[in-house]
C-alpha cells in the first residue's frame, strides 16, 4: 500500500520538491500552474480521491519545495519526474496551465516515464500568436526588483484574465496566497512567452510521444489558447479535447464538480 500523508523527494539538481497523497486507487498526480500552489485543487481534491490514490505536487518555489538561484523549465520536467520516480507506478498526470507546460516540455523531450495517461488544462502555449503578456513581462521584473509582490501578482493575472478582474482579486481572501508565489512569476512569464521560438521542436517532439492525452479545454478561454490546445493536440499522435462548457482557465477552482467529473471521464 502506498504511503499517505506529506512526503519530500530531491529532484537531480537536490532541490527538495513536496507532495501529499490521500485516496486510494490508481495513482493521479496533480501538477498546479503558474501564482498558484497545491491548494488549487482542494476543490476537486475529494471527488478525485474517490477513484484515486492523488498525490498533489508544490512545485519549486513554493514552501515547504525547495528553490534553486538558477531557472530553466527543464528543471521542473526533472521535479515531475523525481516525484514519478518515487511513487514508483504508472501515474495519471493532470497538470494545469504552466503545470501543463513543463508537462509538454518533458513529453517532447521524452524525459517523463511512467505515465499512463496525460490530462493537460490549458497550457500557455504560444505558437501561433503573440501572447498579450510580453509586454507586461518587463513590468513584472521591475516590479520585482523593486520588492513589489503585489504588484508583479496584478499585473500577471491582468495578463490571465482582464486588468479589472485582477484588482478584484486583490480584494479577495485568495490574495495573500497567491502573493507568496510571486517570486516565480517573471520567470515562468518568460519562459511561456519563449515558447514560440520553440514551437516546431517542441512539435516534432510530441509526434514522437506515444502518451495518450486529453486536452481540457474551456469554452469560454481566448483565442491564443485554444490555439495552443490545438497545437499540442495535432501534435501528438493519440489526442483528443474535452470541453468545459461556460468555463475558461480555472475551472478546476470554480466549477469543482464539472473539472472532476471531466478529469475522471478523460481517466478511464
Amino acid at each position: 500500500m502506498l504511503a499517505q500523508g506529506r512526503l519530500m523527494v530531491e529532484s537531480k539538481d537536490d532541490t527538495p520538491v513536496a507532495y501529499a497523497r490521500t485516496g486510494s486507487g490508481p495513482v493521479m498526480l496533480l501538477v498546479h500552474g503558474a501564482a498558484a500552489s497545491g491548494l488549487e485543487w482542494m476543490a476537486v481534491l475529494p471527488a478525485l480521491a474517490e477513484h484515486f490514490t492523488t498525490c498533489v505536487m508544490q512545485r519549486r518555489g513554493r514552501p515547504p519545495s525547495g528553490d534553486h538561484s538558477s531557472y530553466c523549465i527543464e528543471r521542473e520536467v526533472e521535479d515531475i519526474g523525481a516525484v514519478i520516480a518515487a511513487i514508483g507506478e504508472p501515474v495519471v498526470l493532470v497538470a494545469h496551465s504552466y503545470g501543463a507546460l513543463v508537462a509538454v516540455q518533458g513529453m517532447a523531450a521524452n524525459a517523463l516515464k511512467n505515465i499512463s495517461r496525460a490530462i493537460l488544462y490549458e497550457p500557455p502555449v504560444f505558437a501561433g500568436r503573440n501572447p498579450k503578456h510580453i509586454p507586461a513581462l518587463q513590468q513584472a521584473k521591475q516590479a520585482w526588483a523593486a520588492g513589489d509582490r503585489d504588484l508583479v501578482t496584478e499585473l500577471f493575472l491582468a495578463t490571465v484574465f482582464s486588468p479589472e478582474r485582477a484588482r478584484a482579486i486583490r480584494s479577495t481572501g485568495a490574495w495573500p496566497g497567491l502573493v507568496l508565489t510571486a517570486n516565480t512569476i517573471p520567470r515562468e512569464m518568460e519562459t511561456a512567452g519563449s515558447f514560440k521560438d520553440r514551437a516546431a521542436e517542441i512539435g516534432a517532439g510530441l509526434r514522437n510521444c506515444a502518451v495518450p492525452t486529453t486536452m481540457l479545454l474551456g469554452s469560454e478561454s481566448p483565442a491564443h489558447i485554444r490555439d495552443g490546445t490545438a497545437f499540442i493536440r495535432e501534435s501528438l499522435p493519440d489526442c483528443h479535447t474535452l470541453i468545459l462548457n461556460g468555463q475558461g482557465h480555472v475551472a478546476n477552482v470554480q466549477a469543482p464538480a464539472l473539472f472532476a467529473e471531466k478529469v475522471i471521464e478523460a481517466a478511464r
